[in-house]
C-alpha cells in the first residue's frame, strides 16, 4: 500500500487514472516506491522479530549435551 503514494497511472499526461500523494517527489518521479516499499516492510519485519518474545541461541553457545541428543543404551537380556 505504501507503493501507491508513489505511483502514477495513466494513459498521458493529461489522462491520469490515478496519482498518490507523493508521485511527484523525487522518489515517485524516479520510480523507486518499491524501494520505499520494501525498506518500510523490512523495518517492521524487524521491529516484530525483535518484539516476538522468543530468545534463539546460536547453536555455538549451548552445551555439547543439548546439541546431540542420544540414543537410550540397549540393554541385554539373557
Amino acid at each position: 500500500m505504501v507503493g501507491l503514494l508513489f505511483t502514477e497511472a495513466g494513459t498521458s499526461a493529461t489522462d491520469v487514472w490515478f496519482s498518490g500523494p507523493l508521485a511527484h517527489s523525487w522518489i515517485g518521479t524516479n520510480g523507486l516506491g518499491w524501494v520505499v516499499t520494501l525498506a518500510l516492510a523490512a523495518g517492521v519485519y524487524a521491529l516484530l522479530r525483535g518484539l516476538d518474545g522468543t530468545a534463539r541461541r546460536d547453536t555455538s553457545e549451548q552445551h555439547p549435551q543439548e546439541q546431540v541428543l542420544s540414543a537410550p543404551a540397549a540393554q541385554e537380556t539373557s
